[in-house]
């Protein structure tokens, strides 16, 4: 049973294309802070475009209780409807009080019979020269019926985005690992903000295997515009096996998503 899934940092929707067009100004500064700035209908374009059944979102906003706020909607609702999902789940990082909420998204063509937020701790001591920002990774199961056999296989998505201070991503990691269950067939997706020979990653590496491995050595997926690192992951532990991998050198966000096609 073949399915494809993607990974998609959308930097909450701020049309990359205009930042670029307008480089060097106030408007490019202040892009994600102005309505006009965020466009949802080109993420969810580029997000039907690869044809995934199942996506992971990095950087989504949602509405917080009792405050309205233009900059800040229900975007993995929003996208789930305009992009044809049926299922959706958004996992809340962080509170912006007086704006809203901030963190992980999931969107997915099958059922997803369960899905919780699990938080990754910040580091006690934070002495890095870095931005710190709490993370979290979403755990879901999702049931993947063979629409020719009617079979139902589970399939664990685990969804993270990891911080740019070397503690932050150790935490992260080592919070995905305590998400793992040997055996399982398992999806771990997100931008990773880290290369693949960074001893950090290690770890996963160990347990997970990388799509990467089926593209050419030189993909990249960020900055979009003129790719130089590839900080964007999809990995499969378990009865999992990838079939196709690709990074679309689609200018949306200021990530190219990156796509695979797996079997169960």
């Amino acid at each position: 049973m073949d399915v494809p899934v993607m990974t998609f940092n959308i930097q909450h929707g701020v049309d990359y294309n205009r930042v670029l067009s307008a480089a060097g100004t106030a408007a490019a500064d202040g892009a994600g802070e102005n309505p006009a700035g965020i466009n949802l209908s080109q993420v969810a374009q580029a997000i039907r475009q690869c044809g995934a059944e199942i996506v992971a979102l990095n950087e989504v906003r949602d509405v917080m209780p009792g405050v309205v706020h233009p900059c800040f909607t229900p975007q993995v609702r929003i996208l789930a409807e305009a992009a044809g999902f049926p299922y959706a789940y958004f996992g809340r990082a962080i509170d912006l009080p007086g704006q809203g909420l901030y963190g992980n998204g999931l969107l997915s063509k099958h059922p997803i019979r369960s899905a919780r937020t699990v938080m990754v701790p910040d580091p006690v001591v934070k002495d890095e020269p870095a931005w710190y920002e709490t993370r979290c990774v979403i755990r879901a199961e999702i049931d993947i019926t063979d629409p020719k056999t009617g079979v139902c296989k589970p399939l664990t998505v685990l969804v993270t985005h990891m911080g740019l201070a070397s503690s932050e991503q150790k935490n992260a990691v080592q919070t995905v690992l305590e998400q793992r269950v040997p055996g399982e067939a398992t999806l771990l997706m997100g931008d990773f903000n880290l290369e693949p020979d960074s001893p950090i990653l290690a770890p996963l590496f160990e347990v997970f295997r990388d799509a990467a491995v089926l593209l050419p050595s030189d993909t990249r997926s960020y900055p979009s515009d003129n790719p130089d690192c590839k900080i964007d992951y999809i990995l499969a532990d378990g009865p999992v096996s990838f079939l196709k991998a690709a990074i679309p050198p689609l200018v949306v966000s200021d990530h190219r998503p990156h796509t695979a096609v797996i079997a169960l």
